[in-house]
């Protein structure tokens, strides 16, 4: 089959709860880069088979997945001159089954990976899923039933362990496209500017000054469950901003308005549990720092065996 006349130049692949919001919104504010307003269309893992997902309102990602060429294609056909993305951060869990169709319809495209420490994304992504209502469990016993999940067909991001297994994902990406670039979550939180700075320059575009102060994906308990409900979660809410919403004005009433209202406040750590992930994730962890060059056991692990 033949390449996809309208596509995206570049693809932020993941790792979810990385970073990836804030590097995608950030990207939103250049002047060179157009950004459809679905930041996650899924269409590649979705024609690639995940689409039967049974967890607690993983249907609704399927409700919103782009589906069909003819729909993804649609969501690029007015990029103009400017550099487009996509930022389906499943991509990268799910890079076995993604990378062959990557390849066949957009070709060499170049490729984003933001990750974080494994042990504090698994976290993340278990209070995302309480913020949302879909996790009932307490953190040690989802951990322990992620196996079960994943043998039921349940959404990546209730693979809370098993997404943060880096070495096999990005080695594979590294392996199959020319133009890879990692970022690691620190340096987006804490040298920001140059960190885009660094990412522009892959992009092969113009320095730009991002507005610094955002704080994009908020996770966390919200206290006031009702108003999340209604505006968040509800397909009403879903239907108004993409209606009624531009991209600018739903990204300052989530800054301004939003979070203020709902305030999410955070969930409380397990942290007996880092000992059991620190052994799950060593090997891994040392493979993925030979691979990049870069001792991420300094970076991501030694911390827990301090505190432990």
């Amino acid at each position: 089959m033949s390449k996809f006349t309208h596509k995206p130049d570049f693809l932020v692949v993941g790792s979810a709860k990385a970073g990836t919001t804030s590097l995608f919104n950030f990207l939103g504010e250049h002047p060179q880069i157009f950004l459809p307003k679905r930041k996650e269309p899924k269409f590649f893992s979705y024609s690639s088979g995940i689409n039967k997902l049974n967890g607690p309102r993983d249907d609704k990602t399927i409700q919103f997945t782009v589906k069909t060429p003819e729909k993804y294609q649609e969501l690029y056909q007015n990029k103009g001159n400017k550099l487009a993305g996509d930022g389906s951060v499943d991509n990268l869990y799910y890079y076995n089954k993604v990378i062959p169709l990557i390849k066949e319809k957009l070709g060499d495209v170049k490729i984003i990976i933001c990750l974080r420490d494994p042990i504090a994304r698994a976290f993340s992504a278990y209070s995302m899923q309480l913020r949302d209502s879909r996790e009932t469990l307490s953190y040690s016993d989802a951990l322990k039933e992620e196996n079960n999940r994943i043998k039921n067909d349940y959404e990546f991001i209730w693979h809370y362990k098993n997404c943060g297994l880096y070495y096999n994902q990005v080695k594979a990406y590294m392996d199959n496209f020319t133009n890879v670039k990692i970022i690691f979550n620190t340096d987006l939180r804490h040298k920001t500017q140059s960190t885009m700075d660094g990412v522009l320059e892959f992009l092969n575009i113009s320095k730009f000054n991002f507005d610094l102060e955002k704080n994009h994906n908020v996770t966390g308990i919200p206290k006031n469950k009702l108003f999340h409900k209604i505006f968040v979660l509800s397909s009403f809410g879903r239907a108004f901003r993409k209606l009624f919403l531009s991209e600018k004005l739903k990204l300052f009433l989530k800054e301004k308005v939003f979070n203020k209202l709902i305030k999410y406040e955070k969930v409380e750590k397990d942290t007996h549990e880092n000992l059991s992930l620190l052994e799950f994730f060593k090997e891994d962890v040392a493979k993925l720092s030979k691979l990049l060059d870069r001792d991420l056991h300094e970076l991501w692990l030694k911390k827990y065996e301090t505190n432990n």
